[in-house]
């Protein structure tokens, strides 16, 4: 049995106990595809769509997914340079924040190799974190497309996020302030 519930700003919450289970899945739907856009916004959600989930210039999303299952490894942060996976040795001296870039919580208070170290002790905590800072960071992405889309300068902005997640630096060495 699921309960709903309104929150005051509008926002539905579903929620589920699963006795059987001992995990915890966050969904996110909001009304921002194709049927919601004005004629004049034709085609955006498209775009984004593809942006996020088919793939680079030069690899398929499942050239992709394919590369990084062959390896047993997985992404599991969304950073503002690409996907990063928090359980990669490179992070385990790495004192920086998940995203140089991110205002949220996490990234203000907990480092690369500290979330990595939860990830490693199999603690919780490294999923919530994690979590939070993806939720915030895709807030934060939402919002800058919004104001490209509201100011007219959306197809520059979201050229620049796709150069920018498709660059493949997320786990790479990070690029000096100010280089896309």
């Amino acid at each position: 049995m699921y309960r709903k519930l309104i929150l005051d700003n509008g926002i539905r919450l579903v929620t589920e106990r699963i006795p059987t289970l001992k995990s915890v899945t966050v969904g996110i739907w909001v009304n921002a595809g194709s049927r919601d856009e004005t004629p004049a916004q034709s085609g955006y959600s498209h775009f984004i769509e593809h942006m996020f989930f088919k793939g680079t210039a030069t690899r398929s999303a499942t050239d992709i997914s394919r590369e990084i299952d062959a390896l047993g490894g997985e992404m599991n942060a969304f950073t503002s340079r690409g996907t990063i996976n928090l359980r990669n040795a490179a992070h385990a001296e790495d004192f920086g924040p998940l995203d140089p870039e991110c205002d949220c919580a996490v990234c203000a208070r907990h480092s690369r190799a500290y979330v990595r170290h939860l990830f490693q002790a199999g603690e919780m905590l490294a999923a919530r974190l994690t979590t939070y800072h993806n939720l915030s960071f895709y807030a934060g992405l939402l919002r800058s497309l919004r104001s490209a889309l509201q100011e007219g300068r959306f197809p520059e902005e979201a050229a620049l996020w796709r150069r920018r997640l498709s660059s493949g630096a997320g786990d790479a060495a990070r690029a000096p302030a100010g280089e896309e």
